[in-house]
């Protein structure tokens, strides 16, 4: 069981050293006077891609593009008569771009879709479904893209499957993350605690390099506290993976009539996105862990080659 997982884990870090955002985005529409539409596109990821946008009905009267690092920074007003849209698009996204947007008028609901790389373009009318639908679906994406979220799961039940427990660990260490992400989330979502996003960055990297030194260390429970309590650890780091799943919220925005549920529902999706992965890195475990030997020697590599990509993401969230 120990080894389909650690293939799991594997199979995901070539893909992660490029960055954190994995081309996560957010473009935002708010009504101002009249007919005047304040824009603001920030991408994280980009490298500096020549990303236009285009919104149907509307001309733009003003743009301003900055870049910092991989974030580059579209803000401008447009001038929409009749309104903006029904279309809306983004050219010249990169292939691992994932851009959430926020459509917001003085009266009435506002609007969320995702574009990407394989759909630039989007029609309102295709739209339909509640603020928790929406949200639910921006929980479950980010998770799903969030390449360093997706790994401190996958490590931490490569770990406890050597737990005596078995089920019964995997739950409770689980859901102690749930606690503790959600914890956070709820705070900073609602403005109560802000932490700065460098550092907050950083602990969830040096969650993946703890976990990688324990997967490449002895397989016997009881020689340190993360063997003998990895509920605690789920509960510690999950505080932080939080006030990063908070980020991502921030960069979207809460609808300010419907925060809680937002709230909610971007949280359940979260969580939906997480048993999902848990369940599929364990199904796969059971199909093929028996076929293939040494599964102690597979979960030091899984360890060697987390720790490297979480030692190297640590220093340049620090001192990128």
């Amino acid at each position: 069981m120990k080894v389909a997982v650690a293939a799991v884990l594997l199979g995901l870090l070539p893909a992660v050293a490029s960055a954190h955002a994995v081309g996560f985005g957010a473009w935002r529409l708010e009504q101002g006077e009249g007919e005047r539409w304040r824009s603001t596109l920030r991408v994280d990821g980009a490298d500096r891609a020549p990303i236009d946008l285009e919104v149907e009905g509307c001309t733009v009267e003003a743009m301003e593009r900055s870049a910092d690092g991989p974030r580059v920074e579209l803000h401008g007003v447009l001038s929409c008569p009749p309104g903006p849209g029904p279309s809306f698009a983004l050219d010249g996204l990169p292939d691992h771009m994932r851009v959430q947007v926020v459509v917001v008028p003085r009266v009435g609901p506002e609007r969320s879709f995702l574009l990407s790389d394989r759909a630039p373009e989007h029609r309102l009318e295709a739209a339909a479904g509640g603020v928790g639908l929406r949200y639910l679906t921006f929980g479950a994406v980010h998770i799903l893209i969030g390449w360093d979220h997706v790994a401190f799961v996958l490590a931490l039940l490569l770990l406890l499957t050597a737990d005596r427990r078995g089920w019964r660990r995997i739950v409770s260490t689980l859901s102690a993350f749930t606690v503790g992400h959600s914890v956070t989330l709820a705070l900073a979502a609602m403005g109560w605690f802000v932490l700065s996003p460098s550092l907050t960055e950083a602990m969830i990297a040096a969650s993946l390099v703890l976990l990688a030194t324990e997967l490449a260390g002895d397989d016997r429970f009881g020689r340190t506290w993360t063997r003998r309590a990895p509920e605690g650890v789920a509960l510690f780091f999950g505080l932080f993976h939080g006030l990063g799943f908070a980020g991502v919220l921030e960069e979207i925005g809460l609808p300010p009539a419907d925060a809680t549920l937002a709230l909610l529902a971007f949280n359940g999706g979260v969580e939906l996105g997480q048993i999902g992965v848990a369940l599929v890195a364990l199904a796969l475990a059971k199909l093929v862990g028996e076929r293939v030997g040494d599964p102690a020697r597979w979960r030091r590599w899984a360890g060697y080659a987390l720790g490297c990509v979480g030692v190297f993401v640590t220093l340049e969230r620090l001192f990128g």
